[in-house]
């Protein structure tokens, strides 16, 4: 995560998707922590250890519009993720955001 950090901040025009959020739940506290300091800096919800309120700790931690929908599709079965989305604990709103982001790409 250090370097991620680092790059963050060595190239702000660029964006930096951190995959799976780090993975790991140590990870996602690193994760976290970058994309609250940086601009350029996005978690995704393509996890691969997804724990019961995940969605909800990251938008509560970085904001909707710093976590984009993500599910490893092909490998993974993307239906879970769409799952995790609906049923969370978030308002309509930052489900909404997830659901624009989807249909326009970003």
């Amino acid at each position: 995560m250090v370097t991620i950090y680092r790059l963050t901040e060595q190239y702000p025009q660029a964006q930096f998707l951190i995959g799976h959020s780090g993975a790991y739940p140590k990870a996602m506290e690193d994760a976290i922590r970058i994309v609250t300091s940086r601009d350029n800096a996005y978690l995704d919800l393509a996890i691969s250890y997804a724990y019961e309120g995940n969605v909800e700790w990251f938008v509560r931690e970085a904001g909707a519009k710093k976590v984009v929908f993500g599910t490893d599709m092909p490998f993974f079965d993307p239906r879970p993720t769409f799952g995790r989305i609906a049923m969370a604990d978030i308002s309509d709103d930052e489900k909404r955001t997830f659901w624009d982001s989807i249909s326009t790409g970003c």
